[in-house]
């Protein structure tokens, strides 16, 4: 990733014990929330800037995350991405 952990991120555990960091950015009375899941190629480092605009720009808590076996999450890379095809 990108990235590195902040504050502003959190590690939470899925029903299916895997692991994802979700990152959000708060505005002190919010409008409204967005959930915002990105495109493949990018994580939540690429996309930190665009979700800190949309935030001040709408007043509004953007929370990102990113995907089950991101690198970040994990001690350890996943079997599947040893394996040499």
């Amino acid at each position: 990733p990108s990235y590195t952990d902040t504050p502003a991120t959190k590690k939470i555990t899925l029903d299916d014990g895997k692991k994802i960091t979700i990152y959000t950015i708060d505005v002190p009375r919010p409008d409204f929330y967005i959930i915002y899941s990105h495109g493949n190629a990018v994580d939540l480092g690429i996309m930190e800037p665009f979700m800190k605009r949309t935030s001040v720009n709408l007043n509004c808590t953007v929370v990102g995350y990113d995907y089950p076996d991101m690198a970040q999450v994990r001690d350890e890379p996943a079997k599947q991405e040893l394996t040499v095809t």
